[in-house]
């Protein structure tokens, strides 16, 4: 009994040292100013350490707030000329193929005149959140928010319908009169709709105001794009608490596209928004802005819409089958078939899917056939023709009420909290396992055997779907319909049968053995970085499948690439210095690299080695622009008492991340500390207060995890679906 409770006693002392906030030796000088900065929390002056870095100003920075149009983050550059914003056949003259692409665009039907986007806002602006209307106006409707007829009492009358502004969608002067953007999101540009000077023949001076005009710094930047693909929830928009619903900035400057060598040892060839969505048709940028807007292309019969779509969309991602082994098991039990199937994001800039993430139905069908072609088992191939078919691996996002019910065809207004997220990270993998149990009594598998996999894609989850066909039918959607005949020159049809496309399929024989993998570097690489996403206690799967990649080249850069795979195993199992001595061989083979200086400096933060920790993440700020580095620096000055650095390193993350919660309690806490001027105490603590992680977020996901089958699904890092 002693020994049992020394052991308990040892346990709780071990707890208790790893709690505090500085990790030095017991004697060290951090560990004595923790001492005096504890001490000097119950009423005396705060200790602070010598900060090596330059004095930085005891300021906030703030994100970005709403003014006339909140809350949209919109602004106006002088007064607002409707004419000058809205129309749109004054350019077609000039650029035929242009208008012609735009007018088939999301773009040109961002607004009511879109049957699955107009469905959803009518739900939004009958739900408690309702009066915010303007949170959709500004990327959606900015022709009706500007001109105050979003703000109206009678706007939600059907008779909308027939005002021109209700389906001008994103016009030319939209994009083309942005004087400023930023990347806060929820339409954060600044508009000038002043007169755009046309160009007359053979006037070389009018031709440059016009260009002056029309083609400003703003249409260069990413920050433009940024300003509508990032969006977010706050109290501002109508909701309890503070969620990013949409970043595909974020996602695209975390990742080596954007030229940032942070995540990972991956080399590619750098794109912007405009690189992928717009490419050049005949010399000009596409107007089309494709992406993976399928079911709107079908709506209004457009071909050539539906066929750039189609291009984006298959070459999104990939799909291979990593590894299986047959599982012979004791007594009269039968044996086990274990298959792993990887999806890796490799042309997508952002998160695959993309998008409203709750709104997307892309999936996974696998089939297992004997040697001659006959199916023994399958997963997912039902789901096609019915959603219910729960074999499915479905890629996509689930957010939750309060009570913890998930919500279904994106009613905005009943957001509360993202209780699972399986779309992919550009340049990562998902891993899906299947099992296939051979019944009791039937003859051994087999082999060889074949196994095809199959990743599908549409663009609207069914829910959505229904309720946008259905509206279509009520006197409101007919009424729009006929408008936006008269208004576009399209019939919109919600109810056109959705496209399906394939994004993606591999084959592979199984042959007889125990276990066999994949012959291909990138396919064991690419297994392993989904293998990444277990449970610390399972990544030695991870570790399997990096030592076998390591195994099948030569080349230094692929080499580089497995080692800091396995020095991320090592790491997430807190065999530090293990990942340590990985990182070092990776880094003897491809030089010094940001994602080696980054992977050591949360591998040592890891072990609350935080001095240790602060080189690595200095090294790595240097040569990147990624809130990350930023949040672990901060973190780890913060911890040794270098307040002037975290709130330095706070200042450069929350300019990449204006709403990020751990960069704003950095900033708060270190403005504390250097004894700030309450104003700047203040502010800082109202933006921590706005943007924190929601409190009630575990009691959500636990009723979610409790009551839904499907929640409980969605949430397993490494899915685990039975073949039937």
């Amino acid at each position: 009994m002693k020994r049992r409770w020394g052991s308990l006693a040892a346990l709780a002392a071990l707890a208790l040292l790893l709690s505090l906030p500085a990790c030095e030796e017991r004697g060290s000088k951090s560990a004595r100013a923790a001492k005096r900065v504890r001490a000097g929390s119950a009423g005396g002056t705060q200790a602070i350490a010598k900060s090596s870095a330059p004095p930085v100003a005891r300021r906030a920075v703030t994100p970005r707030a709403p003014a006339r149009f909140g809350p949209a983050l919109t602004r106006l550059q002088g007064a607002y000329d409707r004419k000058v914003h809205s129309e749109t056949k004054v350019c077609a003259p000039c650029h035929a193929q242009i208008y012609a692409q735009w007018r088939e665009s999301v773009h040109a039907f961002a607004s009511l005149s879109n049957p699955y986007y107009r469905t959803a806002f009518d739900a939004f602006v009958k739900s408690p959140a309702g009066s915010k209307r303007n949170f959709c106006g500004g990327c959606h409707d900015p022709a009706l928010m500007l001109s105050g007829k979003m703000a109206a009492a009678d706007f939600s009358s059907d008779k909308v319908a027939d005002d021109r502004l209700a389906h001008v969608g994103v016009t030319c002067m939209t994009c083309h009169g942005i004087a400023k953007a930023s990347t806060d999101g929820n339409a954060s540009y600044t508009l000038d709709t002043s007169a755009v000077p046309i160009p007359k023949k053979g006037d070389k001076a009018s031709l440059k105001a016009h260009l002056a005009r029309v083609g400003g710094k703003a249409l260069r930047m990413p920050s433009l794009c940024a300003s509508c693909h990032v969006g977010f929830l706050s109290k501002r928009s109508g909701h309890a608490a503070s969620v990013t619903g949409l970043d595909e900035h974020g996602n695209w400057r975390r990742s080596g596209y954007a030229g940032n060598k942070l995540t990972r040892l991956d080399r590619v060839e750098a794109k912007t928004c405009v690189g992928c969505h717009m490419k050049k048709v005949k010399g000009l940028a596409s107007h089309r802005f494709a992406g993976g807007h399928s079911a709107l292309a079908a709506a209004i019969g457009s071909a050539e819409q539906l066929a750039a779509v189609r291009a984006m969309v298959k070459s999104a991602a990939r799909v291979n089958v990593a590894s299986y082994r047959l599982q012979k098991r004791k007594g009269k039990m039968p044996a086990r078939l274990w298959i792993d199937v990887v999806i890796y994001n490799s042309g997508t800039g952002h998160r695959f899917p993309g998008g409203a993430l709750d709104l997307r139905d892309t999936w996974l069908k696998l089939e297992l056939l004997d040697a001659k072609g006959k199916r023994i088992a399958s997963a997912g191939t039902r789901y096609e023709r019915d959603t219910a078919d729960t074999t499915a691996l479905l890629l996509k996002a689930s957010v939750a009420t309060v009570g913890g019910k998930i919500v279904e065809g994106h009613q905005v207004g009943s957001f509360r909290a993202p209780v699972a997220d399986r779309s992919i990270a550009p340049r990562d993998a998902l891993v899906v396992r299947y099992r296939h149990d051979v019944a009791a009594g039937a003859k051994a598998l087999v082999f060889p055997l074949r196994v095809r996999a199959r990743l599908r894609h549409r663009r609207l989850a069914k829910v959505a779907y229904d309720a946008a066909c259905a509206q279509s039918k009520t006197p409101r959607g007919k009424r729009f319909r006929r408008a936006t005949k008269k208004h576009l020159g399209f019939d919109v049809d919600a109810c056109a049968a959705q496209p399906v496309i394939e994004v993606a399929r591999a084959e592979a024989t199984l042959v007889a053995g125990k276990q066999r993998v994949s012959a291909r570097w990138d396919v064991n690489y690419q297994h392993g970085l989904g293998l990444l996403h277990q449970v610390s206690e399972a990544t030695d799967e991870a570790r399997a499948a990096f030592e076998h990649a390591l195994t099948l080249t030569p080349d230094k850069a692929l080499r580089a690439r497995a080692m800091w795979g396995l020095g991320s195993v090592s790491a997430r199992q807190n065999r530090t210095d293990e990942a340590l001595r990985w990182f070092a061989k990776a880094q003897a083979l491809v030089g010094a690299q940001p994602a080696l200086d980054f992977a050591r400096a949360r591998a040592e933060q890891r072990r609350f080695h935080h001095r240790a920790a602060l080189g690595h993440y200095e090294r790595a700020a240097n040569k990147s622009h990624d809130e990350r580095v930023w949040r672990g620096l901060g973190t780890c000055a913060g911890t040794v008492f270098d307040a002037n650095r975290s709130l330095g390193a706070a200042h450069r993350g929350l300019a990449l991340e204006p709403r990020d919660p751990d960069l704003l309690r950095l900033q708060l806490l270190a403005l504390r500390r250097l004894g700030a001027p309450a104003a700047q105490i203040a502010a800082a603590a109202s933006a921590f207060d706005s943007h924190k992680r929601d409190e009630a977020f575990g009691a959500i996901r636990d009723r979610c995890l409790k009551d839904q089958a499907r929640c409980r699904r969605e949430r397993q890092p490494i899915p685990i679906i039975t073949l039937r």
